[in-house]
């Protein structure tokens, strides 16, 4: 039998000695398959090292007045989860259209935000009016509300397709899930949870977000940073922008925006839509 001449060449050597030259040639070989299998086939577009997407919630009057015009000067484009009943956007419609005109997407976030008032680990939410606790909903009765915020959304946009976030990252109602029954409602929905280390467990109806309220400008861009190690996805989840609730400083707003818009080879800043319609697209 003709052996490789890699092998012939060990002719002469003790066995031990063969076998610590063959596991030295193929072991770096072995690793890098067994490190690329998965994460190495993946590329973000152009090459990026991470996806960022700037999602905002409640439809609050901040994000019209402060956080679209800062993502407009950087020419980002950025996630807004409506509350259908909320004051700023009843009474201020145009500006929405105006918004979505300039590429940014309108998502559902229900009509009236329904929460679970008391939950295990998390504080009673005060705020929740009896009619809008999820603890007494029906799934067919949220699932009815939130074909009718994509309806309002819809007249203002045109669009028909839709994401989804969880109110209060909240994914039961009347003790039941409803995660399962949004695949005919949105095409992902936005939760709450780390960074996630990996692609490979992703679930595009459970995608995890970190509240960005009360942070710093440095500690949002560290939070960038760690999903560009993993080369991942962070999804911020801002409320209030320099006013309103739950906010963060305009200042603080505009240090994250300038730093990703100074990193355009390891940020892709895309909206929840195309960030989860391109892991859907590349298998994840």
């Amino acid at each position: 039998m003709e052996y490789p001449k890699y092998f012939r060449l060990l002719n002469g050597y003790s066995v031990l000695k063969k076998r610590a030259l063959i596991i030295s040639f193929f072991f770096p070989v072995l690793l890098i398959l067994a490190v690329c299998d998965r994460p190495c086939s993946f590329k973000w577009p152009g090459q990026t090292k991470a996806a960022v997407c700037l999602s905002y919630d409640d439809a609050l009057i901040s994000h019209l007045e402060i956080a679209a015009p800062h993502l407009d000067q950087y020419g980002f484009k950025g996630t807004f989860f409506c509350t259908a009943n909320s004051e700023a956007f009843t009474g201020r419609s145009e500006d929405w259209i105006t918004l979505a005109e300039r590429g940014h997407e309108l998502a559902n976030h229900t009509i009236f935000h329904p929460c679970r008032k008391i939950k295990a680990g998390r504080d009673t939410l005060d705020w929740i009016l009896p009619e809008y606790d999820l603890n007494y909903y029906t799934v067919s009765q949220l699932m009815k509300e939130l074909r009718n915020t994509n309806e309002l959304l819809q007249r203002l946009d045109g669009k028909k397709r839709r994401t989804f976030a969880y109110p209060c990252s909240d994914h039961q109602a009347g003790g039941q899930s409803y995660i399962d029954s949004l695949a005919s409602i949105c095409s992902a929905a936005r939760a709450e949870g780390p960074i996630p280390q990996d692609l490979s467990e992703l679930n595009l109806f459970l995608m995890p977000a970190i509240d960005a309220s009360g942070k710093s400008g440095a500690e949002l861009i560290q939070l960038a940073e760690q999903a560009k190690k993993h080369g991942t996805i962070l999804t911020y989840i801002f409320h209030g922008v320099g006013g309103d609730y739950l906010e963060v400083s305009d200042t603080a707003h505009l240090e994250l925006l300038d730093y990703l818009a100074h990193h355009p080879k390891d940020f892709w800043v895309g909206t929840f839509m195309e960030i989860t319609d391109y892991l859907r697209d590349h298998g994840k």
